[in-house]
């Protein structure tokens, strides 16, 4: 029984771990390549999640992804953020610095935006793995005590 929790737990943390070793060659990569700034602003929020009614009230479950808007040779290029938070970031038309890669101004970073690290994605992957391998290990001494 408890072999079927630690195999799917230890797939769980291999997922986020694949996630978060992604995230942060991303923001690596946006780090090395995006070197020229631009003033840009937020423009928008993306925004994802519901307002439930039930018995206790409106519950808010919603999240906000700023949209950023950048100016690049005469081009409006736009960026989102992979980060969503309950509250609001940044204020619509708030002036922000946006590093673009002048190879392919599409591709651009806002320093200020501090969310969608990999941080949240390793430590998961990471608890995954030691409760997966406690089970392991849980199993194979009861293997052991039982059969010998």
């Amino acid at each position: 029984m408890l072999i079927l929790v630690s195999i799917p737990l230890i797939a769980v943390s291999v997922i986020f771990t694949v996630m978060g070793i992604n995230t942060l060659n991303r923001r690596s990569y946006l780090t090395k390549v995006c070197t020229e700034q631009a003033v840009g602003i937020v423009y928008d929020f993306k925004v994802s999640g519901a307002v439930i009614d039930d018995e206790d009230g409106y519950q808010d479950y919603r999240t906000y992804m700023p949209l950023f808007e950048y100016e690049v040779n005469g081009v409006v290029y736009t960026l989102e953020s992979d980060f969503g938070t309950k509250e609001k970031r940044f204020k619509i038309g708030q002036e922000i610095t946006v590093y673009y890669n002048p190879e392919n101004p599409e591709e651009g970073r806002v320093p200020e935006d501090k969310g969608g690290g990999s941080g949240p994605y390793l430590l998961i992957g990471l608890a995954c793995l030691l409760i997966g391998l406690d089970i392991t290990a849980i199993i194979k001494v009861f293997v052991l005590k039982v059969f010998g």
